[in-house]
């Protein structure tokens, strides 16, 4: 007697055969115009290794770059004070001296942070410059 009775179950004719039992089928129109369902293409994994990322310039550069920058604004900052004292002023020697010799303090406190400015740059070279070695 046959130990399994039951007949091989039946493939139908329009499902092209999966290599994974069970895949999900998508329906795929043969160039003879045929509509048959086949399984879905398995998605590749590709592993891309990137390469090691490389700095795009050298830190003292960058260091120079952004002392430069704080000086060009220190320097616009006092380039536009000495602008507005001559606006006010009425651009004469008089009015000039007069508007200087009013607002002596605030140009101090100006000046002051001028040569703050200067030294904290000039440090900044002379790290940048004594991290070469």
């Amino acid at each position: 007697m046959n130990p399994n009775p039951l007949p091989e179950p039946v493939q139908p004719a329009n499902v092209i055969p999966s290599t994974v039992p069970g895949a999900p089928l998508q329906p795929v129109q043969l160039p003879s115009g045929q509509w048959v369902y086949a399984p879905q293409p398995q998605p590749q994994v590709v592993t891309v290794q990137m390469p090691a990322a490389q700095p795009t310039m050298p830190q003292w550069l960058r260091d120079i770059i952004v002392v430069t920058i704080l000086v060009l604004a220190v320097v616009a900052v006092c380039t536009a004070g000495i602008c507005a004292v001559v606006v006010v002023a009425g651009g004469t020697l008089i009015g000039i001296i007069g508007t200087l010799g009013a607002n002596l303090p605030f140009i101090g406190v100006t000046l002051v942070g001028l040569v703050l400015a200067a030294g904290w740059a000039a440090n900044k070279f002379k790290g940048i410059k004594g991290s070469e070695k």
